[in-house]
């Protein structure tokens, strides 16, 4: 897990470059972004910086998908039943594809197909450690390479991120943000939950305010 973590900056470039390689230049009305756990996540955080894109978790694709949008699946495996159900819509809808991914069957249909499709390198075995590649790679690939921090150093913060680990020990983590930043609280509970093995409670504010909060008033000692 260090190891994936210190390799973020390493991730972040090799997206950029990857996705300056696959440029998709063709003007869309929307963005469709689907893919299920951390495959999803590129795709959450492209939304909170533009507010032309639609996340989609389910099978399918949106009923009103046609060819005046972009679907883009991600799925590490190339395997995700749901995301191949995305793009097999997406293709007889005639919308536009982009396809992130390792492999596996969806990398064979975008071959098959001629769509767009970019293959990950395997930097790591499992989707939710390599969310900065995707995400850098997806960003790259809209244009938008600018919006990624390539000054982030994972390893000058390590001190901060043990410091945290220890303090939330073996306690429930209960996540809120506000708004804007609501997307990365879902990003920790993929990382947390598939890595560690426990629940994660997530919710935003003001939202969260007005409902969830007030369960806190009961008689709560093990979270954080």
């Amino acid at each position: 897990m260090r190891d994936s973590i210190l390799s973020i900056p390493e991730q972040i470039r090799t997206g950029i470059a990857l996705g300056a390689a696959h440029r998709v230049e063709h003007p869309f009305r929307r963005i469709i972004s689907t893919g299920m756990g951390g495959s999803a996540m590129a795709g959450e955080l492209l939304s909170m910086i533009r507010n032309d894109v639609v996340v989609h978790g389910d099978y399918g694709i949106p009923h009103d998908v046609d060819s005046d949008d972009l679907v883009i699946c991600t799925s590490w495996s190339g395997t995700v039943e749901e995301t191949i159900s995305s793009y097999t819509a997406a293709r007889q809808r005639g919308a536009h594809t982009l396809v992130l991914t390792t492999g596996g069957a969806l990398a064979t249909m975008a071959r098959n197909d001629a769509s767009p499709l970019i293959e990950l390198p395997h930097l790591n075995t499992v989707p939710r450690l390599n969310v900065c590649l995707m995400t850098a790679t997806l960003c790259s690939a809209l244009g938008m390479a600018d919006q990624v921090p390539l000054s982030l150093d994972s390893g000058s913060l390590e001190a901060q991120g043990t410091a945290l680990a220890v303090k939330i020990g073996d306690r429930t983590l209960s996540l809120y943000a506000s708004y804007p930043w609501r997307k990365v609280t879902g990003f920790w509970k993929v990382v947390y939950s598939e890595t560690a093995k426990r629940q994660v409670m997530t919710n935003w504010f003001p939202s969260g305010a007005h409902n969830e909060v007030v369960g806190w008033e009961g008689p709560y000692q093990d979270t954080t």
